[in-house]
This record gives structure tokens, C-alpha cells and sequence, in this order.
């Protein structure tokens, strides 16, 4: 109890899948709940029981959780060896919950909303404030969140990644307040987090994330994925590195072990912590990561400054929603290695067009040669890629089919009176210049 006031203590629950989600409750906990119940539930499915201890040491390591639970000690009918269902969540056993919890109710859920652990949960308790924590690309895809849902959730808390990229999920639903997380507070978590990795710092390691794409049978076979991430690992071992082989909860143990004993021999090695990338990074030091698409391309580098890396795929990703979104942003914002690049060798002005827009286009004035740059390099790039990142149609549009003239005019559409007015006796060439002149000054 306070002193002078009667104080009733509030019981927040956190449901987290991963030990990403878990750092982001802390921050959030230290921020608004510090002197609060706040309950820890891990959600873990099918793929990710084999990171579970890790999460709770995790969840330990950050010790501002009054209790850590486990869902799947609540459910009967939850098995750890296949895909969880609705139906599965459904069997939850609330009563063991809330007498394990000493809670019958809560004050604030703060959860990702992709789970149906997570939904079952929500249900429950009606009364619950509801706000959503991001858990990776996913959760800016609008489809990904249920309408009915959406009305219960207040707040959306994201990385942001860049400081410029606004989840289109509150386009979407306009009533839910966007929290963007200092990443300056993140970077600090996972540094102290990084001593319970048991890497060594390496001064020419590369971390390579693998996926398993062939679990979605009509993209890539797994034999075809291999020889993906083989080609990719040559070329990197060709230019001098180690390349530390990230395994994701889905990718198959072989992947490894064939790479291992083929002609790469020591200059390839696996990383055995169950732990994510964001925490092994300030312990190895790496140069870079790579990886086909995944977040941890988008938070080291958004977190940490390191460079990150793509590379050109056999299939087309644009066709499964699931990867739709992530591609879309590594698309935006990660430059491609190939069979003839070099990783220490990237440009800005390699980058995907997206990345130039922003750094050019939005930020500083465009001149008439950077302008026709990038019309070039516009043409085939369809303009859903763009919508991802706040770039109106209007622009796209000038971009690709206007001229320089009328990307003028876009910019200075809010102007246009005054700039008439003043230049009204001006020669259509005095008018430019004057034009340009002002423009410049915007930016």
C-alpha cells in the first residue's frame, strides 16, 4: 500500500512467443508497470518448443516478471510434436491459470494477435485492456488482424523499423495508437542479454539465417532451398569469411551437416545458441547477416548499424501471402549480393529503388538527374510495394510516367498561388529556376 492512498495493485499479462517479444514486455514494463502484477505467459507452438528453455532463461535474465507460465501446461490436449489448432487452445484450463496466476482477471493484455493461444486468452477476459506488441512483418499485414479483435486493441507497439515505416495495420484501423520502442533502450537490452551466449567474438564471421521455405511444398523443393543457401555461403567464404549458420526453428538439421562436410570445412560453423539473432550479434561482432528474407535483416541493422544482406532467389515470394510482406520490405530496404558481388563493396545507389526514394526523394531535393535515375529504375516494380511504405500513388506515378516538371508541381502544389502570384512576369525558364529555388528551401 502507498503511503496516504489506498492502492489496489494491477495484474497485466504478457503473451510472448519469443524471447524478442519478451525484451519488449520488459521495456514496456519498466516504462508504465514497474510497481505492478505483471505475468509472463509463453506461448510456444510446434516449431518453437526446441527455443523454449531459452526463452524462459531469457525472461529470468530480464527479472521484472512477478511469474513466468507456460501455456502449454494449461492444455490437455496440447501436444509439442505437431501444429497447434483452435481447437487445441480452446482446451486451455483457466482454472489451473488463474490459481497458478493468484489472478482472476486483468487490467491490461499486452500480446502479438497472430496466435490463437493469444486469442483464446483475450476471450476470456473481455474486460482486459487489449494492446498488440509486434512479432515480426507479419504483424503490419492488415489480414492479419481480425476486425473483432482490432476493436479491442488500443495500442500497437512497434520497432518501426528506420523511424520511417508507419504499420499499415493502422491505416487500416485508425482508432489503435502506434508506440514506437526507443531502439536505443532495445540495443542496451540485448547487449546485457548477449552474456548468455557462448560465442566467442570472431573478426570475419558472417551469421547466415536459414528458413525452411519447402515446408510450403509449391514454392521450393528442400533440395533446390539447400543448393540456395550453398551458392550463397560460397561466395561469401570466397571473399574471407566464417560464416556462422543460424538455424530457424523450421529449418531441417541436414542443412548443416551436408554444408559442413562438403569443401567449406572450418570456414563454416553452426551457432548452437537457441537464442536470437539480435542477442548473438553484440557477442559475435559479426560483419554482416544474411539470410533469403527474415526481421533479423531489418532489426540488426535498424538496432545495431551492421550491414545486412539478401540475394537473388529462384521463386517469386510475391505469390504467398505469408511472405508477401517481408519481402516486400527487404525489397525496400536490403541491398542483393550475388554470385558477383561483394558484400563490402555495397552502395547506397544499389539499393532497391524504395530505399533510394526515401533517402532522396523525401529527405533531401531532387535534382533533375537523380529525378531520372530513378524513373529508370522504377519501370516493372509494381506499385504495392511502394503502398507499403507511405509513398502515394501520386508519386509513384510521376515517377513513373510524369516528368520532372510535374514532380515540381507535386512539391510545390501547396504553394502554387504565392509561387504564380510572385513569378507571374516571369519567362517560363525564370519561373523554373525560381521554382527549383524554393523547393530546395523545403528541404
Amino acid at each position: 500500500m502507498r503511503s496516504g492512498t489506498s492502492y489496489i495493485m494491477k495484474n497485466n499479462l504478457f503473451i510472448s512467443s519469443n524471447a524478442l517479444t519478451t525484451i519488449i514486455s520488459s521495456l514496456i514494463i519498466e516504462e508504465k508497470h514497474n510497481d505492478e502484477n505483471n505475468i509472463l505467459l509463453i506461448v510456444a507452438n510446434h516449431i518453437e518448443t526446441k527455443f523454449l528453455d531459452s526463452m524462459i532463461e531469457t525472461a529470468e535474465a530480464l527479472g521484472c516478471f512477478s511469474k513466468i507460465l507456460l501455456f502449454n501446461n494449461y492444455s490437455e490436449s496440447m501436444k509439442l510434436n505437431r501444429t497447434v489448432t483452435l481447437k487445441d487452445a480452446k482446451t486451455f484450463n483457466f482454472q489451473d491459470f488463474e490459481k497458478d496466476a493468484k489472478v482472476n482477471n486483468f487490467d491490461k493484455i499486452y500480446t502479438t494477435f497472430m496466435y490463437f493461444q493469444s486469442r483464446t486468452i483475450i476471450a476470456k477476459y473481455p474486460n482486459a485492456q487489449i494492446l498488440a506488441i509486434e512479432n515480426g512483418t507479419a504483424s503490419y499485414l492488415p489480414q492479419n488482424l481480425e476486425k473483432e479483435l482490432a476493436k479491442r486493441i488500443t495500442e500497437f507497439y512497434s520497432f518501426n523499423y528506420f523511424d520511417l515505416l508507419k504499420p499499415m495495420i493502422l491505416k487500416h484501423h485508425k482508432s489503435i495508437k502506434n508506440i514506437q520502442i526507443d531502439k536505443e533502450k532495445i540495443k542496451d537490452k540485448f547487449e546485457k542479454l548477449s552474456n548468455l551466449i557462448q560465442l566467442e567474438k570472431s573478426d570475419n564471421a558472417i551469421i547466415f539465417c536459414a528458413h525452411n521455405l519447402s515446408l510450403n511444398r509449391n514454392l521450393i523443393s528442400e533440395k533446390d532451398e539447400f543448393e540456395e543457401y550453398s551458392r550463397i555461403i560460397k561466395v561469401l567464404i570466397k571473399q574471407g569469411y566464417t560464416v556462422y549458420f543460424k538455424e530457424h526453428p523450421k529449418t531441417p538439421t541436414y542443412f548443416y551437416n551436408k554444408l559442413k562436410t562438403s569443401q567449406y570445412g572450418e570456414k563454416i560453423k553452426l551457432i548452437r545458441d537457441p537464442y536470437p539473432v539480435e542477442m548473438i550479434v553484440p557477442k559475435l561482432n559479426p560483419k554482416g547477416i544474411v539470410s533469403v528474407f527474415s526481421s533479423s535483416l531489418l532489426t540488426v541493422k535498424h538496432i545495431f548499424d551492421i550491414p545486412t544482406y539478401t540475394f537473388t532467389f529462384k521463386n517469386n515470394f510475391t505469390t504467398f501471402p505469408s511472405y508477401e510482406m517481408a519481402y516486400a520490405m527487404i525489397m525496400a530496404y536490403i541491398p542483393k549480393i550475388d554470385h558477383d558481388a561483394s558484400a563490402l563493396n555495397i552502395k547506397l545507389d544499389d539499393n532497391p529503388l524504395p530505399n533510394v526514394i526515401f533517402t532522396e526523394a523525401l529527405k533531401t531535393f531532387v535534382d533533375k538527374k537523380t529525378f531520372m535515375k530513378i524513373q529508370k529504375n522504377i519501370k516493372n516494380i509494381d506499385y504495392k510495394y511502394f503502398e507499403y511504405f507511405n509513398i502515394s500513388k501520386e508519386l509513384y506515378d510521376i515517377y513513373n510516367f510524369g516528368s520532372y516538371w510535374h514532380l515540381l508541381i507535386h512539391y510545390t502544389e501547396p504553394y502554387a498561388m504565392q509561387i504564380k502570384q510572385s513569378f507571374k512576369s516571369s519567362t517560363k525558364k525564370e519561373f523554373f529556376i525560381k521554382t527549383l529555388n524554393i523547393i530546395k528551401k523545403m528541404f
